[in-house]
């Protein structure tokens, strides 16, 4: 999980004993936090989860406010009244009016000298370790700002005169060091007699959460409590990137345009066109922004992805559910979008995230056809699981659902048999019956039943619509850059090594003859530079999908590969065939020596292009 947690921190815990206590209902999850409390004090303790740690910088960096009692002729090596002290000036009255009157020496921006019994390291070692083995060393002072400083109230404490002050101070301000300096300038000693943090930036102590009440929630699976990575950054500027393309760029750490005049240097939250956290940036000179800090990362699920094939009997899972709904067919970037942000909420609100999905495509079921995929049913289950998607069902699409109604459904597949809380699809779904709703109609029926609907709008891919149909348009046209792009991965053809007619071997050109799944839809016909994947490794390749016109008319169509760097013999084997790049359409040659020497050109082009990646 990531993000933070408003702590109200108990007397006599140091900040590392509430950070043990949280971690036993986050285990296995990054904790930090965003400025230590002394034992001794009280009040809000941010606590930073996963992804939030790398913010505790901006956390700590904000304006904090202190409620101190402060008490006059007094002392402690400690500063406070938490261990022993000595009452060394027993007759020392504290008089309003000389109170008031040096209290502007200690606002605004101020030199400070740190106590030694503070978390300051000094060769490596902190210096309250120092003190406690009676050692003293040197400190220079430190500037400090100090906001203001409000008295509430007088009172006294072992017959002691003590005063309450309200303290808004910067990071790095220690309230001892300003109880010290008090007394110094009045003449006397003083030390800190109790302390309560009530703001710390953003968080605030009437907001706070006890220990008791964060482990009672968790206990529940109520994970409210909480707080998004984006909190503590209301007030950094926002730039949106209004394209998959511009999120892809964002988090692969390159630099992006941006349209708003914004100054060079400034920092920046970039967010997503739906709005989420992606990362922070700075503004280059060229009115690009450089990510610095990546916050958006798949989630990493803990145990292997689940799979239902066919019917789905009792209820397997030990959660309600987030369901995503779709034919995700290619798992292309529009739906890793939905599988991933419907994990990440998943997880947050802790429920079990399922990718429903149908077997055979409806359209196969309904018009007796033979639908081409993009994948075949377990390259689909492959990247659904890399999505952190906890389990995916394969559902029958048969009779009995494709007569089934919209409400019926839902009545009885999203809310009895998967216990859905939350429902993401995307804007073009429709179903039921005829496919008569839309996912407006969803949205509306599920609200008055408890699930929140999520709809994905329409993303696109430098002005291209990512769809599953506009992918199938580019292969079918040989443009892999552009199914490539719009998938977010490489398209691949799988199968086994089979024999073939052996021509290329007659020729000098060895090729592996694939036998692919049939349901798969082909890249249009013509020579390919691929990547094979044999034996748990990759190699070039250059491959074929055609019908050999040279050959012979009317051939069967196959798809050939001729591996650059290796003469394996792979028959019987697995072999994955990774297209990256289209050299050219399929030709009839003359003859058999000028297909040789033209897949000799296209063996050394592919190399070319081998050569020029490595050096990248």
């Amino acid at each position: 999980m990531d993000g933070f947690i408003n702590v109200n921190k108990p007397k006599d815990f140091t900040s590392q004993d509430v950070l043990n206590v949280i971690k036993r209902n986050f285990r296995g999850t990054k904790i930090g936090h965003g400025g230590t409390l002394d034992p001794g004090a009280t009040g809000v303790l941010p606590v930073c989860l996963g992804k939030g740690t790398k913010l505790q910088d901006h956390i700590m960096g904000g304006k904090k406010t202190y409620i101190a009692e402060i008490a006059f002729g007094c002392y402690s090596p400690t500063l406070d009244m938490d261990g022993d002290y000595e009452i060394c000036d027993r007759g020392f009255s504290l008089e309003e009016g000389a109170l008031l009157s040096i209290l502007p020496e200690f606002t605004g921006e101020i030199e400070q000298v740190p106590p030694m019994v503070s978390a300051i390291k000094r060769k490596g070692v902190p210096l309250y370790k120092l003190a406690r083995k009676g050692e003293s060393v040197e400190l220079a002072p430190r500037t400090v700002t100090i906001y203001g400083i409000e008295v509430l109230a007088f009172g006294k404490r072992d017959d002691l005169p003590l005063v309450k002050l309200k303290i808004n101070c910067s990071k790095g301000t220690y309230i001892r060091s300003l109880a010290r300096d008090l007394g110094k300038s009045l003449g006397t000693k003083a030390i800190v007699a109790s302390l309560e943090r009530v703001t710390a930036g953003d968080f605030s102590l009437d907001e706070a959460y006890t220990l008791a009440e964060i482990g009672d929630l968790a206990a529940k699976g109520d994970y409210s409590f909480i707080l998004p990575l984006d909190y503590c950054l209301k007030n950094i500027p926002a730039v949106k990137c209004e394209d998959i393309a511009a999120v892809t760029q964002v988090l692969r750490g390159a630099a992006t345009d941006i349209t708003a005049n914004i100054p060079a240097g400034s920092e920046v939250r970039l967010l997503d066109f739906a709005d989420n956290l992606l990362a922070l940036g700075e503004v280059t000179a060229e009115q690009k922004v450089q990510p610095r800090k990546v916050l958006y990362t798949v989630r990493q699920r803990k145990k292997p992805l689940q799979i239902i094939d066919g019917e789905f009997r009792e209820y397997p899972f030990s959660h309600d559910t987030a369901v995503a709904l779709g034919n995700f067919d290619g798992v292309h970037l529009g739906h890793r979008y939905l599988l991933e942000h419907m994990a990440l909420e998943a997880e947050n609100r802790n429920l079990t995230s399922l990718a429903l999905t149908f077997s055979p495509h409806p359209r196969d079921f309904l018009t007796g056809g033979a639908h081409k995929y993009l994948q075949t049913k377990e390259a689909k289950a492959r990247h659904i699981g890399a999505a952190g998607v906890d389990a995916l069902w394969f559902m029958n699409f048969d009779a009995s659902l494709a007569s089934m109604s919209a409400q019926e459904f839902v009545d009885n597949i999203i809310i009895k048999k998967l216990r859905a809380k939350i429902l993401y699809v995307g804007y073009n779904f429709k179903f039921g019956r005829g496919a008569e709703n839309n996912a407006e109609w969803l949205r509306k029926y599920c609200a008055a039943r408890g699930i929140d609907v999520r709809v994905l709008e329409k993303i696109t891919y430098t002005g291209i619509a990512v769809s599953s149909s506009n992918i199938k348009d580019f292969l079918c046209a040989g443009d892999m850059k552009r199914v490539n792009e719009l998938l977010g991965y490489n398209f691949s053809l799988g199968g086994t090594v089979v024999t073939g007619r052996q021509l290329g071997r007659t020729i000098g050109f060895p090729t592996a003859n694939l036998d692919y799944s049939s349901s798969v839809l082909l890249p249009e016909p013509g020579i390919y530079i691929t990547w094979a994947k044999y034996r748990g490794q990759g190699h070039p390749s250059v491959t074929n999908i055609g019908n050999c016109p040279t050959v012979g008319d009317n051939l069967a169509l196959t798809v050939e590969v001729h591996i650059l760097d290796d003469e394996p013999d792979i028959y019987g084997e697995d072999l994955e065939v990774v297209f990256l790049r289209k050299l050219r359409g399929e030709i009839k040659f003359p003859s058999l020596e000028q297909l040789k020497i033209k897949i000799n050109e296209d063996a050394e082009t592919a190399r070319r292009f081998f050569a020029a990646r490595k050096g990248r």
